[in-house]
């Protein structure tokens, strides 16, 4: 569904209270933050106490139960500044399974005046907690720039100049590492790649072989996608030395090697560069 759209539907739920618990899911960065504060914004209440955002420590790899214990004495008081007390899991994903269980007992029987809203990204959010969520699926309206039109990701580079400079650099030397084909630079490479910006360079690289994919499957859709010339023309000059088969396999792994990241203790280094060896001796 569009933005506007879930928007809509979710602002109706809550002035008639027909739903409390809601699940917004979309790939990484398409604009879940966005359209929770929007939501939240629509009832005067984007920065009062009466909000709580949770979300996961950059240095952890999961949410405990510590951060979501408060939760319950958080909603057994009555907001003081509006109608209703909000509670945002900005990366439900990463919950841990003592932590949902935790949330599961809470959304069951929530309070009158509650309303809590899951964002997802990876589709790792247990089924008991889905279940008893109203759910969304939320999908880009257009495909622009090099974050592909996603709201949130958008939002992260333009506030942090650091962030936005690092971004455009990985996308111009994971195209590189494709145009040159040579296996040495990978390990270089992946060295420099930051554990705090690890979901953004995944995403680039999964970017990439998105838009090869497309430049061969479906080159309609692809010229219409809004990217500088430059990068177009290398992302055309590469698609032109990989298979088909290729660029669809390449595509699946990182699907895999992305979930296995994210969600397990593998090192992350070690998967990066057996992603990458293995594709390029497919070459």
């Amino acid at each position: 569904m569009k933005y506007s759209q879930v928007y809509d539907i979710i602002i109706k739920h809550i002035e008639q209270k027909h739903s409390q618990t809601f699940l917004i899911q979309g790939g990484f960065g398409i604009g879940q933050k966005q359209l929770a504060k929007a939501i939240i914004r629509n009832f005067g209440q984007e920065n009062t106490s009466d909000t709580v955002w949770i979300h996961k420590d950059p240095d952890k790899n999961q949410i405990g139960l510590t951060q979501i214990s408060p939760i319950k004495q958080i909603l057994q008081t009555s907001p003081l500044y509006g109608q209703y007390t909000f509670i945002v899991i900005e990366d439900a994903d990463f919950l841990n399974e003592k932590s949902q269980n935790s949330l599961l007992k809470i959304i069951e029987e929530p309070p009158i005046h509650s309303n809590i809203i899951f964002l997802s990204n990876y589709d790792q959010v247990l089924s008991t907690i889905v279940s008893r969520c109203l759910t969304f699926s939320l999908h880009i309206d257009t495909f622009e720039g090099l974050t592909l039109g996603r709201q949130d990701l958008e939002q992260d580079l333009r506030y942090s100049s650091e962030l936005s400079q690092f971004y455009t650099a990985h996308w111009n030397e994971y195209i590189s590492l494709w145009t040159n084909h040579n296996p040495l630079e990978i390990f270089s490479f992946v060295e420099t790649i930051p554990d705090k910006w690890l979901e953004y360079c995944l995403f680039i690289w999964e970017s990439i072989h998105w838009l090869l994919l497309l430049a061969e499957t479906d080159k309609t859709r692809y010229t219409m996608i809004r990217i500088p010339q430059e990068t177009r023309n290398r992302i055309d000059y590469i698609t032109d030395s990989i298979s088909l088969q290729h660029k669809r396999q390449a595509l699946q792994e990182l699907d895999k090697v992305k979930k296995q990241i994210l969600f397990t203790n593998h090192k992350n280094s070690l998967a990066l560069e057996q992603f990458l060896l293995h594709n390029f001796s497919s070459l």
